[in-house]
C-alpha cells in the first residue's frame, strides 16, 4: 500500500495538504537545512490543528551528532503530539551513543 506524506511548514499548508489527501503530515523548514526544525510552539499549534486528522511527523532538525543534544530534542519534539520524530544522521560520528540515548527515552532498548 502506497501512501503519501506531505511537508509542510505552516497550518496552512497542512490544511491544504489534508484537503487533497495526504496521509502523513511532515512538519520541517527546509530553508533550515535538508531536515530543519520548525519552532517547538509551532509544531504544537500544528499538531492540535490537525487534531488526529492524520499522523504528523516532525524533524528535530539538523543538530551535530551530540547524543544530549539530540535526546534532548527528541524529548522536545515528542512532547508536542506528533505520532513520529524525525532524526537525521549526517555521519558516523557518535552514532552508536546517539542511538543507545534516545533508545533510553523511547523504552526501545
Amino acid at each position: 500500500m502506497t501512501q503519501m506524506l506531505a511537508s509542510v511548514v505552516d497550518s496552512q499548508e497542512a490544511e491544504m495538504v489534508i484537503r487533497a489527501g495526504a496521509d502523513i503530515i511532515d512538519l520541517k523548514n527546509p530553508h533550515n537545512g535538508a531536515l530543519g526544525a520548525l519552532p517547538i510552539e509551532q509544531i504544537h499549534a500544528i499538531v492540535e490543528q490537525v487534531a488526529q486528522r492524520s499522523p504528523v511527523s516532525a524533524t528535530i532538525g539538523d543538530l551535530p551528532p551530540d547524543p544530549q543534544r539530540v535526546t534532548k530534542a527528541v524529548s522536545k519534539v515528542a512532547c508536542t503530539g506528533v505520532n513520529y520524530v524525525k532524526v537525521g544522521f549526517f555521519s558516523n560520528e557518535n552514532l552508536d551513543s546517539c542511538l543507545q540515548s534516545i533508545a533510553r527515552i523511547t523504552g526501545t532498548q
